[in-house]
């Protein structure tokens, strides 16, 4: 999983981004190609949901300051 280290840590902020961005629409092509409850497209959902919770956590850290 990527971490952020410090609210300075833009390459990581953009490099998450980029993979969310990524992972949602490898989660769509899965999803439609295999069905959505498929074990791969679960597991890409999860990863997605992974990414997306660190997103969260970094921006809810950042507001506090």
């Amino acid at each position: 999983m990527l971490t952020l280290q410090s609210p300075n840590d833009l390459v990581g902020q953009q490099e998450l981004r980029e993979r969310i961005d990524f992972l949602r629409a490898k989660l769509i092509k899965t999803g439609l190609e295999n069905g959505f409850q498929h074990v791969q497209t679960l597991k890409i959902s999860q990863d997605l949901d992974e990414h997306i919770a660190q997103y969260q956590i970094y921006y809810q850290q950042n507001s506090r300051q």
